[in-house]
């Protein structure tokens, strides 16, 4: 997963990716946006629709690199915002889902959805 700024300085940016599976798990590998206005947050849900059963696993804005998160759900979804103004280089990310054999799809990641 990335969202990096293109060589035009993209702004105004809301984007969710979101990771099925058994335990699904993402680490990012580096994170950097404008502090305090450009967020990344990581969420878990049984719904992937992400409309109940939300708990929220992160929420962090600025320079890091390291953090990982695993889902004890069945969706993990990161979202990306950021506003018009400083651009960062953005985030690169990787992920993972096992799969169970109980007849669940295979584990996958959505491409990007503008919000």
């Amino acid at each position: 997963l990335s969202s990096q700024a293109d060589a035009s300085g993209s702004s105004w940016q809301s984007c969710s990716w979101i990771i099925s599976g058994v335990a699904p798990s993402v680490s990012f590998n580096m994170i950097s946006t404008e502090s305090n206005y450009d967020f990344i947050r990581v969420d878990e849900s049984n719904d992937a629709d992400f409309t109940s059963g939300v708990t929220q696993l992160a929420s962090f804005s600025g320079s890091a690199s390291g953090q990982q998160y695993q889902s004890t759900k069945r969706y993990l979804r990161i979202h990306f915002t950021s506003d018009g103004s400083v651009t960062g280089s953005g985030f690169v990310a990787t992920w993972d889902a096992s799969w169970s054999t109980t007849g669940d799809e295979p584990p996958g990641c959505s491409p990007c959805k503008a919000d």
